[in-house]
């Protein structure tokens, strides 16, 4: 039950990542600035805790090529994070002998 709640509250915290994306851009933006300017001890903490966000956050805010290669490399980082956590929060993945 734990790796399946996980998996649900990651692909919905995706979904919002993706709503913001959409619609709201300006929010990732201040998101951006306010994980830029936190001091250098949390900056771990936060990067350790929330991994694969923060890296599609960073991927969107760098000023790499176009917008819609960095909304591609986004997508790619959040359907590969997905596809992780799906296959290792997986009965059959799990391991466990019946």
């Amino acid at each position: 039950m734990g790796g399946s709640f996980f998996l649900i509250v990651a692909v919905g915290a995706w979904l919002a990542f993706g709503w913001a994306l959409a619609t709201r851009p300006v929010l990732l933006d201040q998101m951006w600035g306010a994980v830029r300017s936190l001091p250098l001890a949390a900056k771990p903490l936060l990067w350790i805790a929330f991994l694969p966000w923060l890296a599609g956050l960073a991927a969107w805010e760098s000023n790499w090529r176009t917008p819609r290669a960095r909304l591609i490399v986004v997508v790619l980082m959040a359907a590969a994070w997905i596809a992780f956590w799906a296959a290792s929060t997986s009965e059959a993945g799990a391991g466990t002998v019946g």
